[in-house]
């Protein structure tokens, strides 16, 4: 049996369709004759989780594609494309699985216009969706394919795949670099998950379940954990003080991402990734913070030593979130090196150089150069006044138009509800570790889980409808993929937990992203970086993944039936993952592993959400009277708009306390199943008061 083969065999092992599995090897075989034989110049691997998929084949023993590029499809973003011959390139675009085909055919379309219709551009794909599918947008393509299948099928090769790359300890990120596995002795990784100033929360997502289809049995011990590591006051004023001033008004979040292998003796191997994300910002913005980084690092202009300025905006912004990702790796390496066998000097050699070599290309090896400067030129930074890093205003890009679905607003209001009900995880403190709870996981994956459900999967279905090519044209021309639809970290916020914005704990302002991690690693979310050019603001924001069904059914509506009908991933989690976050001891650096029941879930979420939503309605207050307070009130969306009085009873004894002149709150009414009768909720939502625990 050939290499390819044997890596497909051995590192997708989860896959179990035999033929699918050994045709990701077929398939990379066939790749590298066609290189040899000068018919295949540029390998483009669409989107993050084929990269992710190559770098997982080639760690378990296929040989390195030779005699050709090989890049990610983002690639493009990050070269100067007007200033190159393409004639004689050969392209060849490749996926995972074709599911409607739209996808593809725009990346065609697009590299057409980069390549100035020069040289050659093929297709290659491992699996078609015969379900989902359009032949009229393949046809022109010449795309081959090696396999067929319906789409539950095709669904359960996503599902493996996320399985695969979790445990391999390959994190499902295109656009951060991350290090190469670190060895800690059981007693030293505990220590490190015990770092002064830094919050732990287990986000492990339950793969193993998934994998061997256990629910509601016997808890199974994670083959590979996973953990945010959230930083405190103390370390974000540091870290922005010692980095270029330009640069650190950018940051809108930063924080690191550990994937830890158990391995026998106890001890760990993790994957560090750290993460910064920029906050979203205007072209002139991205390229004044470049030419300060340059200017302050040792090494000048010289710093990139590519061409960066002829790039694409979007690829500005990945380079100022790849300083400030390796400031925050800077910062905590020492105590790695504390408490692991990392080397002293943090340097190229502990990065894993393919997943960079996949975004920028040829120039990669200077993008890792300047990764080294960075991290010198971090180490020995003085700090600054701490009033230096206050972050300006940051634009708005366009409002993501999912807002404006009546069916979304609903979802997003049933999971405020479901947050506000105590369902936030808390911070922990020194020693402990939030283990993350399952109705706030399922919130923040059900957005979009619903999003693909219930406007996804009609839209394929429409495009599937139409009769060619020219009638697709003239309905592109009108709609927008559902699939390139999404929101900003500060949409999310806004809809599931507004009061977390004017919290000055740094814990609070990054909870929500906790949901958003382990839904990346599952693959129902996908992370993306856009330039919007109506109101000229790049920008990072978040879309369905491939994985989007494993979170179809929102809990509001699933216990309201009889029996509930929960999805995969509710199904998976249950006696794996507690129902309501949970702090608890760092103990040896094991985790226990506490889960709950599908009764128990039902009960929790009835208590939050006594019924279907009927109303909603923010509001002001500007009176208080004996019996009733008055108020402005809107709908979420502010389309409708009035006054109101409020009766006093109507407020629990627990928010009695918190009415004040100017206070805002939310008030819910619900319509139980069981009867006609509605029951309402009034909730203070000031910040000061929602967060003050």
């Amino acid at each position: 049996m050939s290499k390819y083969l044997d890596a497909a065999d051995h590192g997708l092992s989860t896959v179990s369709d035999d033929e699918l599995r050994r045709a990701f090897g077929h398939l990379f075989e066939d790749i590298q004759s066609q290189a040899d034989e000068g018919l295949v110049t540029i390998v483009v691997l669409t989107a993050r989780r084929m990269a992710c998929t190559y770098l997982r084949l080639i760690a378990s023993g296929m040989p390195e594609l030779t005699g050709c590029s090989v890049v990610m499809d983002r690639f493009f973003d990050a070269v100067d494309t007007r200033d190159r011959d393409w004639s004689q390139e050969h392209v060849l675009i490749v996926d995972d699985t074709i599911v409607v085909g739209t996808t593809l055919f725009d990346l065609h379309e697009s590299l057409q216009e980069v390549m100035c219709h020069e040289g050659t551009i093929r297709c290659a794909a491992v699996c078609k969706d015969s379900d989902s599918s359009v032949d009229f947008l393949l046809n022109d393509l010449s795309v081959d394919v090696r396999c067929e299948r319906r789409m539950e099928e095709v669904n359960r090769l996503s599902k493996q795949l996320v399985i695969t790359l979790f445990e391999a300890q390959v994190p499902f990120f295109s656009d951060f670099a991350y290090t190469k596995p670190i060895e800690f002795s059981a007693e030293a990784w505990s220590d490190f998950l015990r770092t002064p100033g830094w919050q732990i929360a287990d986000v492990t997502s339950p793969f193993q379940a998934l994998h061997d289809g256990v629910c509601g049995k016997t808890p199974l011990e994670p083959v590979v954990e996973s953990f945010s590591v959230i930083p405190d006051e103390s370390v974000v004023t540091r870290v922005l003080s010692r980095t270029t001033l330009e640069a650190a008004q950018m940051v809108e979040a930063f924080k690191l991402r550990l994937y830890a292998r158990q391995l026998p003796d106890g001890s760990r191997s993790v994957v560090v990734l750290p993460l910064a994300l920029v906050a979203p910002s205007y072209p002139d913005s991205l390229r004044a913070s470049l030419h300060a980084i340059t200017r302050d690092i040792r090494g000048g202009e010289e710093l990139f030593g590519v061409r960066w300025t002829k790039w694409k905006p979007v690829a500005w912004h990945r380079l100022v979130q790849l300083y400030l990702s390796a400031c925050v790796l800077s910062e905590v390496w020492e105590r790695i090196v504390e408490t692991s066998n990392a080397p002293e000097r943090l340097t190229r050699d502990a990065i894993e150089s393919r997943q960079v070599e996949l975004y920028f290309g040829e120039s990669s090896s200077k993008i890792l150069d300047a990764f080294e400067k960075v991290v010198d030129g971090y180490r020995f930074a003085d700090e600054r006044d701490t009033h230096a890093t206050q972050r300006p205003r940051h634009p708005d890009p366009s409002p993501s138009s999912l807002l404006l679905e009546d069916d979304v607003e609903d979802y997003l209001w049933e999971g405020r509800e479901l947050l506000s009900s105590g369902h936030l995880p808390e911070r922990p403190d020194s020693g402990h570790l939030t283990k993350v709870g399952l109705i706030f996981l399922h919130v923040i994956w059900g957005v979009f889980g619903y999003v693909n459900r219930e406007h996804e999967l009609p839209q394929r279905r429409d495009i599937k409808a139409l009769p060619d090519l020219a009638e697709y044209q003239e309905w592109r021309s009108q709609h927008e993929r559902v699939l390139k639809r999404g929101f900003t970290l500060r949409e999310l916020i806004g809809a599931l937990a507004p009061s977390t914005f004017a919290s000055s704990s740094v814990w609070w302002q990054s909870v929500l992203s906790l949901g958003i991690d382990t839904g990346n690693d599952l693959g129902i979310i996908v992370p993306v970086t856009r330039h919007d050019e109506v109101r000229d603001v790049v920008f990072r924001y978040y879309r369905i993944g491939e994985s989007a069904f494993l979170a179809d059914q929102p809990l509001g509506g699933t216990v309201l039936e009889d029996p509930p009908t929960y999805d995969i991933i509710t199904k998976a989690s249950l006696r794996i993952v507690p129902i309501c976050s949970e702090v608890q001891s760092i103990d040896g650096g094991a985790v226990p592993e506490t889960g709950g029941s599908a009764e128990e879930l039902a009960r929790s979420v009835r208590a939050a959400l006594p019924g279907r939503v009927f109303s909603k309605y923010v509001g002001v207050i500007t009176s208080i009277e004996e019996t009733h307070f008055s108020a402005e009130v809107q709908s979420p969306t502010g389309s409708e708009q009035g006054t109101a009085d409020v009766p006093l009873a109507l407020v629990s004894a627990a928010q009695q306390p918190l009415l004040r002149l100017g206070a805002r709150f939310e008030w819910t009414s619900f319509l139980p199943s069981s009867d006609d009768d509605l029951r309402t909720r009034i909730r203070i939502t000031d910040p000061a008061a929602a967060l003050s625990h």
